[in-house]
């Protein structure tokens, strides 16, 4: 079924087929329904996600593979609204609904406002507490209070990497947030030409709309219950092993206890799509549509219609997550916590140096200033600044020495700008 997708969205935009892979998965995540669980302590792992694509602006075509080719896909009952506010996101799943996708397209406004403060801060507490499913959520915001029955919320949503970088803060890396987003990274050079739709594309979008529907009409019918074999087990616990092992920064923790769920629930994802997959090839090769005429069109239909009994059958069976289904989620997900410990070490050590390089460029060469002056100017917290003045002095930047006086109280370090 991803297969299906990424060859419906190579037939709409030239865009890094890897958006399509890891956006397919969210939706079909999210068709899964609340209830579909793949069966590991302490208490199951949900198919909902947080899925952020980032690349260049303008030419990794971000918000075109989200809006014009995946979002259209998501059941009518289930689309969430295009932009939020906290309090908006509440009511609205107070008032219609719980159980949404909100494909948000592009980010950095969300961004911005969260780093800015004020109301729109409180987005970033409501997405860390639904990610997980509670029974129930409550929440007092304004005075109002409200008390959401089974959510069930998964976003979608695009952002320009530079954008990104320039608004990342350490609460937003190091206390959780980002780190509840799968983040697919394409640095594209160069925009890619667009293709010239084929005569069969709407038919293929009508196919791939209706079976998208019909698996979150069955899931939510029917839950579906997804067990790993002791081998898949076993292979996913080397692979989180293996992350950890890694060498880098100590503050990708975060990251990777969230990626070890989602390592989980890709596998699941992946294994139902690849049962999917084996009966739709049975009645349909997208490679093929181009050639058939309205009478056979109307004949693929039909049998596409009939193809969606099969898939009921699914629903009331105990599925198995293999290792194979384990190793391709890793594939998945590694590049994406590859960009994770480049955000790490963004926000820990580059932008604490580029602080403190501001801070030092409103002393004159040769002149010097209070460390705890500096520090202000810095606006860094004690940890990191001493992080970015070590790293300075090391590059022959600056000096610093402790200056006595006959009152010891004043004994004052001075840090001396040197180049």
């Amino acid at each position: 079924m991803i297969d299906y997708l990424v060859e419906y969205h190579k037939m709409r935009t030239n865009a890094p087929p890897i958006y399509a892979k890891h956006l397919a998965i969210n939706l079909m995540g999210h068709s899964l329904g609340r209830k579909s669980v793949v069966h590991v302590a302490p208490r199951g792992v949900h198919f909902n996600m947080y899925t952020m694509v980032l690349g260049p602006s303008q030419k990794a075509l971000k918000s075109t593979t989200q809006e014009d080719v995946i979002a259209p896909l998501i059941p009518a009952a289930s689309r969430g609204p295009n932009q939020i506010t906290p309090a908006g996101l509440l009511i609205g799943m107070d008032e219609d609904g719980s159980d949404i996708i909100c494909p948000l397209g592009e980010f950095q406004y969300y961004l911005r406002e969260i780093r800015n403060g004020g109301h729109m801060a409180h987005l970033k507490e409501l997405c860390n507490d639904l990610i997980n499913c509670p029974d129930i959520y409550t929440k007092r915001l304004t005075s109002q209070r409200y008390d959401i029955p089974t959510p069930y919320l998964s976003i979608m949503t695009s952002c320009a990497h530079l954008d990104f970088f320039d608004l990342l803060t350490e609460d937003m890396v190091f206390g959780g947030f980002l780190a509840r987003f799968i983040l697919p990274f394409e640095d594209v050079k160069r925009k890619p030409k667009r293709p010239i739709l084929p005569d069969n594309v709407e038919v293929v979008e009508d196919m791939l709309r209706s079976l998208i529907y019909q698996l979150y009409l069955n899931a939510r019918k029917t839950p579906l219950k997804f067990v790993p074999t002791e081998k898949a087990n076993d292979m996913h616990d080397a692979i989180v092993d293996g992350w950890n092992d890694i060498e880098s920064l100590q503050e990708i923790d975060n990251f990777i206890s969230r990626y070890d769920s989602y390592l989980f629930a890709y596998a699941g994802i992946i294994k139902y799509s690849e049962m999917i997959s084996t009966e739709l090839n049975k009645l349909i090769n997208l490679n093929k549509l181009n050639n058939l005429n309205t009478e056979q069109k109307k004949r693929v239909k039909r049998e596409f219609r009939e193809s969606r009994k099969v898939i009921e059958l699914f629903n009331s069976a105990e599925l198995d997550i293999e290792p194979n289904h384990i190793i391709q989620a890793e594939e998945l997900l590694s590049p994406c916590l590859d960009f994770a410990k480049t955000i790490c070490k963004f926000v820990g050590q580059d932008l604490p140096i580029q602080k403190m390089q501001k801070a030092i460029q409103k002393i004159d060469v040769g002149c010097e200033k209070p460390w705890g002056k500096v520090m202000t100017d810095s606006g860094l917290l004690k940890s990191k600044f001493q992080l970015a003045v070590d790293t300075l002095k090391d590059r022959g930047e600056i000096t610093y020495y402790l200056k006595e006086f006959k009152d010891k109280r004043k004994n004052t370090v001075y840090i001396k700008r040197l180049m």
